[in-house]
């Protein structure tokens, strides 16, 4: 019988369903259980490589670059990580951000906590920007909604060309992105972490942006060569 070992705090609810499978599994929330075969939750991957016997990883996470590095799962380990899981609430963070950005909030929140009243410079109304949303997965498309629904004019980036939402106004690969970037107001990446997207935001690009151009980045950091 196969040892399934849970790290998520959940409910008593969620404890029971998870029991439920004693008959299939032995289940058990002991992190000190380092037989286990198959992990359940939130583990990193230096957790990951306490466990030598582990056959299948089911993470909560939705980025999966840092489990596939040699040496951290056991060869032939079997990696599943959470698609969906987090769409709305990125995409809403990013929006919120390009939005704060646009309007200078965080800028007017820094002032009112020290008790003064200036003016911090002209700011857009978010139904005239131009967007690039780099990315159309899950993420990309629910942002992109998002945005169109608001009045903006939404450019998409994406691999695949053939399926363009409506709600997208033009739809690109990433190679015309140097195309793009003197067109829009707010770059918004949602761009996994991959040999193709490795530092694709350079000083040369930033270069080409508009110089009140603002980039919201929930993809992962090393798109940006700091």
């Amino acid at each position: 019988m196969k040892k399934l070992l849970v790290n998520e705090k959940l409910t008593e609810e969620q404890i029971k369903q998870f029991e439920s499978f004693s008959d299939s599994f032995e289940v058990t929330f002991d992190l000190n259980e380092k037989d286990a075969e198959i992990l359940v939750g939130k583990f990193s991957p230096a957790q990951c490589k306490e466990y030598p016997n582990l056959e299948l990883l089911l993470t909560t996470a939705v980025g999966y670059d840092n489990y596939i590095k040699k040496g951290v799962l056991p060869e032939n380990t079997i990696l599943c990580n959470a698609v969906d899981a987090h769409t709305e609430e990125v995409a809403e963070h990013v929006f919120a951000t390009m939005v704060s950005m646009t309007k200078n909030l965080h800028l007017y929140r820094d002032v009112q906590k020290k008790h003064l009243w200036y003016d911090e410079g002209v700011t857009k109304s978010i139904c005239d920007l131009t967007v690039v949303i780099l990315g159309l997965g899950n993420i990309g498309k629910y942002l992109a909604q998002m945005c169109k629904r608001q009045g903006m004019y939404v450019i998409g980036v994406k691999r695949n060309l053939n399926d363009k939402p409506d709600y997208v106004d033009e739809l690109y690969n990433l190679d015309k992105l140097d195309e793009i970037l003197p067109r829009v107001d707010a770059v918004l990446s949602v761009l996994p972490s991959t040999k193709e997207t490795f530092h694709i935001f350079t000083k040369e690009r930033f270069e080409l942006m508009k110089k009140d151009a603002i980039l919201v980045n929930a993809g992962r950091g090393d798109l940006i060569d700091t």
